[in-house]
């Protein structure tokens, strides 16, 4: 079931490079470090022996921020390079996709883009959505209690978002106000967050200086405008009739209703995402 997933996941990514049109390097703000975390979370409601884990990445710069898992980063930078990438061999475009880890997070969110706001983009097929919310989702309380971190002197601070509550370790001495997902608002880099049921958990790995330097790109506005709750609904949809999407392009792929229904069955059981309202 693994072996087909992935396959049915190289062959949306194939699809999309081929469908999508080239996009120029508008304004991109450039930023050396990033931020490694690695989430640890549940994705079955009531099964909490469960556990699955990914790495996922923080770029900063100057007040705009662009986090996502390591498996989306690695497979958002093979689609941009669309030019460099029609010069390769079919065979060795295949092997580059299947070094992208495998992610079940195919979200981007940028944080300061626009201004005082927070847009998350994600694909379901060859679409593109986008939605956009303020900045300012959270009425942290920060508490005196402090620890040593990883090195770091950390404080608490509590706040509820999306049908959770959550503690986070901050610490001063990374005075960003930033952190994993759309957390954001404490006077530090957050190190570590996590809800009071324990079904997500971020926890910083390393402060990363680059190499080279890497730009976030300003999403461009070939999205198609949605809200949090509509691209709820079509990712729930997606997740009840997996091949709807392929087969209304004209694509014929030849499953049989067992591996169609294992599939939808796979999908269905990830039923705990990270906000819940």
């Amino acid at each position: 079931m693994k072996k087909l997933y992935i396959f049915i996941l190289m062959f949306l990514v194939s699809i999309v490079n081929a469908q999508q049109d080239k996009s120029k390097d508008h304004n991109a703000l450039k930023v050396n470090y990033k931020i490694i975390y690695l989430l640890d979370y549940q994705p079955t409601k009531g099964n909490s022996n469960h556990r699955e884990t990914e790495k996922m990445y923080l770029y900063l710069a100057d007040g705009v921020s662009k986090f996502a898992s390591a498996g989306q980063i690695m497979k958002d930078s093979l689609l941009a390079d669309k030019n460099k990438s029609r010069k390769r061999s079919s065979a060795s475009l295949m092997k580059l996709r299947s070094q992208i880890p495998e992610t079940k997070f195919d979200y981007i969110v940028y944080k300061g883009i626009p201004e005082n706001k927070i847009s998350l983009t994600q694909s379901i097929f060859k679409d593109k959505f986008k939605y956009e919310v303020d900045k300012d989702l959270f009425q942290w309380e920060i508490h005196p209690e402090t620890k040593s971190y990883k090195s770091y002197k950390v404080q608490k601070a509590t706040a509820e978002f999306a049908g959770r509550n959550y503690t986070a370790w901050f610490t001063s001495e990374i005075p960003i106000p930033d952190g994993p997902y759309k957390f954001n608002g404490l006077p530090g880099l957050i190190v570590k967050i996590a809800d009071e049921k324990d079904q997500y958990t971020f926890e910083l790995i390393e402060v990363e200086k680059l190499k080279n330097t890497v730009r976030i790109k300003i999403p461009e506005k070939d999205f198609i405008e949605t809200d949090k709750k509509e691209l709820a609904q079509l990712i729930q949809e997606d997740k009840e009739n997996p091949m709807r999407a392929v087969e209304s392009a004209g694509v014929s792929i030849s499953f049989s209703k067992k591996q169609k229904r294992e599939l939808r069955e796979t999908r269905m059981k990830r039923n705990n995402p990270i906000e819940l309202e």
